[in-house]
């Protein structure tokens, strides 16, 4: 069997290559916030995460194409974000699970006109006594998409609400660079209904677009969840891409 010999690229910023409509992993990815690595073969790259994540992008190159294979034969997780076309007639072959996903746009016109209404909750910023009170994103949740909760603190940003000592929401994000940052919501199920999701997002898009970070949001087609609160605070323009797991 012939050996595949990659190239192992990286960049000083996420502003020195342009992997345009990638998810928000890829500049974290590219700027060292999150562990991770960068392959190439002439102008195709796969982005990978320490966490399992990978991206794919670039003309359709065989020696990418079985790099790939070896990542989704081996162990630990297998997740491949595609948006090439081509790619995904490549993929589509692959003993692989399909699953279709939106990402979607931002419209910060629509955004801005959002009326801002009295919070439920208190709203903090959260901390390292946060992440140790929550259930929904504890410590083991950072470790596995940041490397370590003080890599979080030191890069990421997250908001939450506290109804005296218990956490009722939080917004986190799960991939931040200086340029992009993914939100990750939850909201307990006693404490639903009252608009804290909606409040909490509210509260990650203003930091993000504060520090001039773009705020993503994908989510799976059937989610109608978070479908609906998307558009609800000004998310449009969705852009349907596909997931590769292992069968």
């Amino acid at each position: 069997m012939k050996t595949i010999k990659l190239q192992q690229t990286f960049f000083k910023s996420s502003r020195a290559h342009n992997f345009s409509g990638s998810p928000a992993f890829v500049s974290s990815v590219v700027e060292r916030t999150i562990p991770g690595a960068i392959f190439c073969v002439k102008q195709s790259y796969v982005i990978r995460t320490d966490s399992g994540l990978y991206f794919v992008t670039g003309p359709v190159e065989e020696e990418l194409y079985a790099f790939l294979q070896r990542c989704m034969t081996g162990e630990g997780r297998f997740t491949l974000f595609v948006t090439d076309t081509s790619w995904q007639q490549r993929l589509d072959a692959a003993p692989l699970r399909k699953i279709p996903r939106y990402a979607y746009s931002l419209d910060t016109a629509v955004y801005q006109a959002l009326p801002r209404l009295h919070t439920a909750y208190p709203i903090q910023r959260i901390d390292a006594k946060t992440i140790m009170m929550s259930t929904e994103f504890p410590q083991v949740y950072y470790e596995e998409y940041w490397g370590s909760v003080s890599q979080f603190l030191a890069h990421g940003s997250g908001f939450c609400m506290m109804d005296e000592e218990q956490i009722v929401g939080e917004a986190t994000a799960i991939f931040q660079s200086t340029t992009a940052a993914e939100v990750d919501i939850f909201t307990h199920p006693d404490y639903r209904g009252k608009g804290i999701a909606k409040q909490l997002a509210m509260a990650f898009i203003d930091h993000c677009l504060a520090q001039n970070i773009t705020p993503h949001w994908d989510c799976d087609v059937r989610n109608t969840a978070s479908i609906v609160l998307a558009e609800k605070i000004g998310f449009t323009a969705r852009k349907p891409y596909a997931i590769y797991v292992r069968k």
